[in-house]
């Protein structure tokens, strides 16, 4: 025996077809009342008949309220606008009836009987109602043609056999508005059920996963502290490690130099005096980058640096970077070019990019001989800033490319004037270089220089 639909069902099958015509209700009724006012126009002027014009009114004034009503709150009176545009599509067959009447005795009936035919297969397709509804909309305004046909008019046979024709549309249209119904219900029905068993499926996948989680979760807690306490290590010895052999050098010299400034008469030996004092100035330039970058790698090891992604002019962050260096730059006898498209800007840290732009600076003048060129070039290539920083120094070979930038695996050298290098500038610039959402790459040769390449996300 065949089960009765569910009431439950039917209710949330309802509400499905009114959020649906809500949805899709400014879209129709736009072209709806475009096509009207269209049809509305030609009436005016090929017909010539300002009573033409009369039956369009209906429609016309149902249509614009529904837009009114679903641009003012689509969300809302659902219901009230699912009757309406019910009354819409049943307006327009009433309205191809009038027509039909009013040019009954001129050249102007076959056309509006084809268009009476074109109605009757756009509500058929359109209109959702309960089938005692879909019968008054589809017999009664039929009816009332036909009985004002037979009152008012003597319809010639050319006319009969063309209104004939409209019988069959109205039959087949209405068997076709029939199951279209039944199959958006079977269909609704189909994917509720689907989703009932695709939620139940998922509550017992949940319910399945609940007892494994706490001991995921105690081991997920494991790893990531055996991962914390091993990179806790590795900070620890890097940072001992270079306090111990790094830091010692350029205090050693500080201490070495002033000591013999201090034993020296600035009278008698006043260009000696001003050697000590260059070295001294020099070897406190280094100490004090060793010390920033230390600071600042332990801060970032620690997740105290926090950037904050805004958009930042690239010539700007480049060109005070750059200035930091020009003496430097002009002592060793380097060219310094900076090159940046106009208007370019980055989204990112002003900060922590101006950390990566000094270092690799800092490093390119440091492995440039004299008589070198270092240069910075930034531009835009899609979505993205591509910074360059070249030099036509010392170079790399390839065993050497492959360390950089890896923590476990540092080095360092000394500069073209022995200046001493740490190997933590590097990863320092792709730590921070990475917090700004960018990637950092290198290319260089033995004794032809290297290409530092930042590729950041562009601000706009």
């Amino acid at each position: 025996m065949k089960q009765p639909p569910d009431p439950g069902l039917i209710d949330a099958f309802e509400y499905h077809q009114l959020e649906a015509n809500a949805r899709n209700l400014n879209l129709i009724m736009g072209l709806g009342l475009l096509i009207l006012l269209y049809f509305s126009w030609l009436d005016l002027h090929m017909v010539g008949s300002r009573l033409t014009l009369y039956p369009r009114l209906l429609p016309l004034t149902l249509g614009t309220l529904l837009l009114a009503l679903n641009l003012w709150d689509q969300s809302r009176w659902l219901r009230f606008k699912f009757v309406g545009y019910n009354l819409f599509l049943c307006s327009l067959m009433v309205m191809m009836y009038a027509k039909c009447l009013i040019h009954m005795g001129d050249e102007w009936f076959s056309v509006n009987v084809t268009g009476l035919i074109l109605v009757i297969f756009l509500v058929s397709v359109d209109i959702k109602t309960r089938l005692t509804d879909t019968l008054l909309i589809y017999l009664l305004p039929a009816l009332l043609f036909v009985l004002a046909v037979l009152l008012s008019f003597e319809p010639d046979e050319e006319q009969v056999t063309q209104l004939t024709n409209a019988a069959p549309m109205l039959l087949l249209g209405f068997v076709v508005n029939r199951i279209q119904n039944r199959f958006r219900f079977n269909l609704f029905r189909s994917n509720h059920l689907l989703e009932k068993e695709k939620w139940r499926a998922e509550r017992l996948a949940r319910e399945s996963r609940a007892a494994n989680q706490e001991l995921l979760s105690l081991n997920r807690q494991l790893q990531a502290s055996e991962t914390g306490l091993k990179q806790a290590i590795r900070t620890k010895d890097k940072l001992f490690s270079i306090i111990a052999h790094d830091l010692r050098g350029p205090f050693s010299s500080l201490l070495g130099y002033t000591e013999m400034l201090a034993e020296t008469d600035p009278e008698q030996n006043p260009g000696q005096v001003r050697d000590f004092s260059v070295a001294i100035r020099q070897a406190s330039e280094k100490l004090f980058a060793l010390t920033s970058n230390l600071l600042n790698w332990s801060r970032s090891q620690l997740g105290d640096i926090r950037p904050r992604a805004e958009p930042l002019p690239v010539a700007d962050i480049v060109e005070e970077a750059a200035s930091l260096f020009v003496m430097q730059a002009q002592s060793k006898g380097i060219r310094l070019r900076v090159e940046t498209e106009e208007g370019l800007q980055v989204m990112g840290d002003q900060e922590t990019l101006s950390v990566v732009i000094r270092n690799l600076l800092s490093n390119a003048i440091k492995y440039t001989g004299t008589g070198g060129e270092v240069g910075v070039q930034a531009g835009r290539q899609g979505q993205r800033v591509v910074i360059r920083v070249t030099d036509t120094g010392m170079g790399m070979n390839r065993q050497e490319l492959n360390r950089l930038f890896r923590l476990e695996d540092s080095f360092s050298k000394n500069g073209t004037e022995n200046e001493p290098g740490t190997g933590l500038g590097l990863i320092l610039c792709k730590e921070f270089t990475e917090l700004n959402g960018g990637t950092i790459t290198a290319d260089s040769q033995a004794g032809r220089g290297s290409v530092f390449t930042l590729n950041l996300p562009a601000a706009g």
